[in-house]
């Protein structure tokens, strides 16, 4: 299940706080065994620490991407945690975006058996 449903999303920013943009779907709809994988270049991102402790909360495996600060919020408190080490947003960003192709031709290659 992804929370990007731009329904879900301003609902809950405007009527809670933008802070819980994530966190208020993710207590109510996650349970222990769900898998949370959060994107954040500092790792500081409120909404983004706000996801993370209510998914501890419920049990749910959490993988983080973040970079910059290397005592960065997210990537302190995922269990498994990828972390580039950079000081732009966008040199961060840029090497998010090279894990997450690997990780896919990973899993294309896996369960499809190629890749294209």
């Amino acid at each position: 299940m992804a929370f990007n449903d731009i329904s879900l999303l301003t609902a809950v920013s405007n009527d809670i706080s933008y802070e819980s943009s994530f966190a208020q779907p993710l207590e109510r709809f996650s349970k222990s065994g769900d898998l949370l994988v959060t994107i954040s270049s500092s790792g500081n991102s409120p909404n983004i620490i706000a996801s993370i402790k209510a998914a501890k909360e419920n049990g749910v495996n959490i993988i983080t991407l973040s970079g910059m600060n290397p005592e960065n919020k997210s990537r302190i408190s995922g269990d498994l945690n990828f972390f580039i080490k950079a000081p732009y947003y966008g040199w961060v960003e840029c090497g998010h975006q090279v894990l997450l192709h690997c990780w896919l031709d990973k899993y294309m290659e896996k369960y499809l058996g190629k890749i294209s």
